[in-house]
């Protein structure tokens, strides 16, 4: 994703600014997690418009081409393509006022990044020391939203051919992420990929049938984006000005989703 960094200060700084607030009735922390699209104006846009919610703490990782295969590996991967981190707090540090925290190294799109190990976020939502520095606390999620399986496309489909010995490594691959992301008593949504011109409709069909197969008999719920479709830009994001309209529509009904889990 050629212009994540550019597309990050464009959002940011189109978005309203939050000044300070009352002091928060409720006190959650919320995971997000989730590839290029994640990495993305859809991350962005996500984030900000779950921060909203006051007495919520939201900690993002977009990394761009992931896949729950590199979140899980005991290999760290690095990826190029670009990464978005960000941490909005509102009751570890002041609970009057929503401070961000944005990503103390930020990269050019062409470098690779390691993508973090999923397990541990799990037990410490906090990656960068910075934040802890800036008066952060250690959290653990009582959420957890993901936002993957896109790049699991071409691992399970060639020339509309289902690879089956891949299908069912990807669908036990996700399947695992799901369990781990649950079995401290988080609830989950997991945030399925959306359409585009450069898809099939057999491939995306086969991708959602694994995705489900993989999350039934586990308590992270599913959540389709089928109904949006990339035309514009590469036909596969949502990282160009004609398409920034599809990216806030899929955040803010998925926020809305999110914002759902939250007592």
């Amino acid at each position: 994703m050629s212009n994540v960094l550019i597309l990050s200060l464009f959002v940011l700084m189109s978005c309203s600014f939050i000044g300070e607030r009352k002091p928060a009735s409720v006190e959650k922390n919320v995971l997000i997690i989730g590839d290029s699209h994640m990495a993305g104006p859809f991350g962005q846009y996500l984030h900000q418009s779950v921060a909203t919610v006051r007495g919520v703490n939201v900690i993002t990782y977009g990394h761009a081409s992931s896949a729950p295969l590199h979140w899980l590996s005991e290999t760290r991967h690095k990826l190029s393509g670009g990464v978005y981190h960000m941490y909005s707090a509102n009751r570890t540090i002041n609970p009057y006022e929503l401070i961000r925290l944005v990503n103390p190294n930020p990269t050019d799109w062409r470098i690779p990044v390691e993508v973090p190990e999923f397990e541990s976020l799990m037990s410490k939502m906090q990656l960068h020391f910075e934040w802890l520095r800036g008066g952060a606390q250690f959290l653990k999620p009582d959420i957890v939203v993901i936002e993957l399986g896109a790049n699991d496309r071409r691992a399970i489909v060639q020339n509309d051919q289902v690879n089956q010995r891949s299908y069912d490594k990807r669908l036990e691959l996700t399947r695992r992420l799901a369990n781990i992301a649950t079995q401290d008593g988080a609830k989950c949504l997991w945030i399925g990929p959306p359409h585009g011109r450069t898809k099939t409709d057999f491939e995306q069909a086969t991708l959602y049938k694994m995705l489900t197969e993989a999350l039934d008999g586990t308590s992270c719920e599913l959540v389709s984006s089928n109904h949006y479709k990339a035309i514009g830009c590469d036909g596969v994001h949502f990282n160009c000005r004609e398409e920034f309209g599809n990216a806030k529509s899929w955040a803010n009904e998925m926020a809305q989703k999110v914002k759902a889990l939250i007592d």
